[in-house]
Formats: structure tokens, sequence, C-alpha cells
């Protein structure tokens, strides 16, 4: 199997944004809520022009991560999970679509809750990338990247396997998120984002049990 080509599907997602943008335009204020808490109330605004920078980020992260496995030194690698870095590219641009979409649909008075679509969307794209990374071959772009996984395959397998579980387990935090109590909600968050490095922290510890144990 050959690693992932270059594929022009990926502009499909930023151009439909664009298309979006484009429509929406003319009924939108000259500022935009553009930053929110975890309520969903906006606490921040900005120029229109954010959905057009949106676009086009969208636009940047497919052709960013299509590109990787061209100049990766273990290019070959990522024919083994090349299905699950495909869906990987989808599910981030999808993400930044519906990122531009609530952002719309708030500034023109839709009752949309921000907070709920997006602590849901990116758990349930941590979720995915938790379930996909026991699959991830050794590589130097993709997947948990400590000086300790990228100096032994070993430990690579290993913190990849422990590490898609604790992924996998914030993704179900964040998508529970919204419906949390708002006075623990922030203490939740503040422990998912530290339970993200559980596996970076355990890659050291393996490592150094390995090498005593080839000493």
């Amino acid at each position: 199997m050959e690693r992932p080509k270059f594929s022009f599907s990926i502009l499909i997602i930023p151009a439909v944004m664009l298309a979006i943008a484009a429509v929406a335009w003319p009924h939108l204020p000259e500022q935009i809520p553009v930053h929110f808490d975890l309520q969903g109330n906006p606490n921040g605004y900005g120029s229109r022009w954010v959905l057009i920078a949106l676009s086009f980020m969208a636009l940047g992260i497919g052709i960013l991560l299509q590109a990787v496995p061209s100049i990766d030194p273990k290019k070959e690698n990522y024919s083994k999970f090349g299905r699950e870095y495909r869906l990987i590219i989808w599910a981030s641009e999808v993400l930044m679509l519906i990122c531009q979409l609530c952002t719309i649909g708030f500034a023109l008075g839709y009752p949309v809750n921000i907070a709920f679509v997006i602590s849901f969307a990116v758990g349930v794209l941590i979720a995915v990338c938790g379930n996909f990374m026991p699959r991830f071959s050794f590589n130097y772009f993709c997947g948990i990247r400590t000086p300790w996984t990228l100096a032994s395959e070993e430990v690579w397998f290993r913190t990849h396997r422990m590490g898609g579980k604790i992924f996998y387990v914030c993704g179900l935090l964040l998508i529970l998120l919204p419906f949390l109590p708002a006075a623990v909600q922030g203490v939740v968050l503040a422990g998912t984002i530290l339970l993200l490095f559980v596996p970076c922290v355990y890659s050291y510890f393996l490592y150094r049990k390995l090498k005593k144990g080839l000493s």
C-alpha cells in the first residue's frame, strides 16, 4: 500500500466555507463575536474577515497535513494508517467549518449554543484521534512525539496504545462538559488538559525502564 497521496478533496470544505462566508457577508455586522466563555457567552469581538481567515486556515491545515508524509523520513510507515490519517485531516477541516457556522449563526442572532457545539465537536475529534492512535506507525510528525517515543519504536507503540485510551476518555469528558454545572466546568476542563500530558510523562518513565532493562 502506498503512503497517502495529495488529494484535491481537501479543497472541498475550505471552498464551502468561502461560499458560506460570501452568502452571509451582506447580513453580518462589521464586528462579530469571535471568542466565547465556557457558558457560550461572547467575550471577544473581531472583524467579519475572521470568517475568510478561517476558510484559509482550514485550507492551510489540509495542505500541510497532506504534505507531511512526503517529507517524513519514515514516509513509508504512513501506508499502515493511511485511512485513519485521511479521516483526521477531514475531521480537522470539519471542525473549522463547525466553528465558522457557529460564529455566523450567533452573529445573525440565532440561538446557537456555542459552548455545547464546540465542546462536542472538539471532544469527538479528540476521541476519534484516541481511537486511531494505537494504529499510528512510527513517524516524526503524527502522534505523540516526545524525545523518548522518537528514540524507541517500542516506547512509541506502547505510549500510543496507552495514549489512545487517555485521548478517548478526554474526548468523552469534553463531550459531557456542557452538561456539567458551571461551577465545575473549569476544573474538569483543566483536568482534561492535564490528562492529555500523561502519555508524555509515561513515555519518559517507560523509556528509562526499558533502557535499564537492556543495560
